[in-house]
């Protein structure tokens, strides 16, 4: 079995949740016994492979026209749609919601298979989709930490008991309602993550002109964050379930998470949760974390979630699609 994999075309120009989530798919799927190549490109040439996989239908004008050329070339499509609505849950880009809805529902309607990280993916398209797609729930995988150290971080930072965001810095994460929420506690707070959205890292940056805004860090210095921190916040509009999250909780850090998305189908009872919308909440889980002892359970609920079973999730329904492929 041959697959191709498809991005968006700047996926590592600007890394984001999808960059983590493709190269742990990749490494699943090889674990697996999946041949699986990666493509950026609108319409790569697809001869040799068996399936195409998109990823991602936020860009849906580049996902369309990724699908649409596999379909040309009779190939069939499986889509990771890593979708919410955006227009619905924060009200951000209501203008173009409209004809982009168009493109994904062309998408997803013509799809083999609809891979969703959990079954309340599922449930956000079917409310906006309506039911009837071939969804399969494949739950993503969370990398193993190392052997982290708090150390390093904390004497280079002169840090302790901080609270940690990692996360692109944009709208969609809201870093400023997190910053609104906690005015006035004088807790440290640490962002690590690239800046997606200048003119929003300047408004963090004003409310918040004590927090360390670390843009990205290496891969030592981002677990000795996590190993370091009180709390890891993720007070976003959705998350799917939030990857930042996962590595977090596996790190043995006390995580606050946004209830919006599927970040309870993975966390389970053991983090607290926020609405993004309601700073009372935000502020109220953040503390509740805060003054907690760590926990141990959180760590071994998320060792199930590997990228290894991912993969083979993954292949299972790659063969589900061929043949029923082959057979049509």
């Amino acid at each position: 079995m041959r697959v191709l994999l498809q991005g968006r075309s700047d996926l590592f120009a600007v890394p984001a949740g999808d960059t983590t989530q493709i190269a742990g798919t990749m490494a699943g799927l090889a674990a697996a016994g999946v041949q699986a190549d990666l493509s950026l490109e609108p319409r790569p040439d697809l001869g040799g492979y068996d399936l195409v996989h998109v990823f991602n239908l936020m860009r849906a004008d580049e996902a369309v026209i990724q699908a649409d050329n596999a379909r040309y070339r009779r190939r069939p499509v499986v889509v990771t749609p890593l979708y919410w609505n955006r227009a619905r849950l924060s009200g951000e880009g209501a203008g173009r919601w409209a004809g982009e809805q168009r493109l994904r529902a062309r998408v997803l309607r013509a799809a083999a298979a609809v891979v969703v990280g959990a079954p309340g993916e599922a449930d956000l398209l079917a409310q906006d989709f309506g039911p009837g797609l071939r969804c399969r729930v494949v739950p993503l995988g969370v990398q193993p930490p190392p052997a982290a150290d708090p150390a390093p971080f904390r004497e280079r930072y002169g840090l302790d008991g901080y609270v940690l965001c990692v996360a692109r810095v944009a709208v969609h994460k809201n870093q400023l309602g997190l910053i609104r929420a906690l005015s006035g506690l004088r807790l440290p707070l640490v962002f690590v993550g690239p800046v997606h959205e200048p003119a929003y890292h300047r408004l963090c940056r004003e409310a918040a002109p004590r927090a360390l805004f670390l843009g990205v860090v290496d891969e030592v210095t981002l677990w000795s964050a996590y190993a370091g921190a009180r709390v890891h916040a993720l007070a976003s509009w959705c998350e799917l379930p939030g990857l930042a999250s996962l590595e977090a909780g596996v790190a043995g850090c006390n995580v606050v998470s946004t209830a919006r998305g599927t970040a309870r189908e993975y966390l389970g009872d053991g983090a607290w949760y926020c609405d993004p919308a309601d700073p009372e909440t935000i502020r109220g889980a953040v503390v509740a974390a805060y003054r907690a002892d760590r926990d141990g359970r959180l760590v071994e609920r998320l060792r199930r979630y590997t990228w290894e079973r991912a993969g083979q999730g993954l292949k299972r329904v790659y063969e589900e699609v061929l043949a029923r492929h082959h057979g049509a």
